[in-house]
């Protein structure tokens, strides 16, 4: 094979590689595809998941991202220092494993006391929590 058969070969190969990578170019419809996984959130009440651990390899395909969102409580206190209503963003109700936080009348936010924990805990019992971020008033 002289030259031009290697110069002619070499153009196919690069024409190839061409085609092959502009075939998983962003936009291509196989990116757009309905079946894709979507960041969904759980519609019942389960415990937190730990993350995976991280592997320092690189490979070409799919990537999966994984982050944590954690488990939150808010509460309302009145003025006499009683939980009238909680919200999570679990769909679990009040638990002694979130990261309470009150939300005071004006918008100011701070970290919930131990006794302000318990008795959320206790007092939160039932009703349909799966919505996030809805008030549940107390039972």
């Amino acid at each position: 094979m002289g030259r031009r058969g290697f110069v002619a070969g070499a153009l196919a190969v690069v024409t190839i590689v061409i085609a092959g990578a502009s075939s998983v170019a962003p936009g291509h419809a196989a990116e757009s595809d309905a079946a894709a996984p979507r960041l969904v959130e759980a519609a019942v009440c389960a415990e937190p998941t730990p993350l995976p651990p991280v592997v320092d390899t690189r490979t070409d395909g799919a990537t999966r991202v994984s982050f944590a969102v954690p488990n939150e409580t808010r509460l309302r206190i009145d003025a006499a220092g009683d939980e009238v209503a909680a919200s999570t963003n679990t769909g679990c109700r009040p638990r002694a494993i979130d990261r309470v936080i009150v939300v005071g009348d004006d918008g100011a936010v701070r970290a919930a006391t131990p006794a302000e924990i318990e008795r959320a805990v206790a007092r939160f019992q039932s009703g349909d929590w799966r919505q996030a971020g809805a008030w549940h008033q107390a039972d």
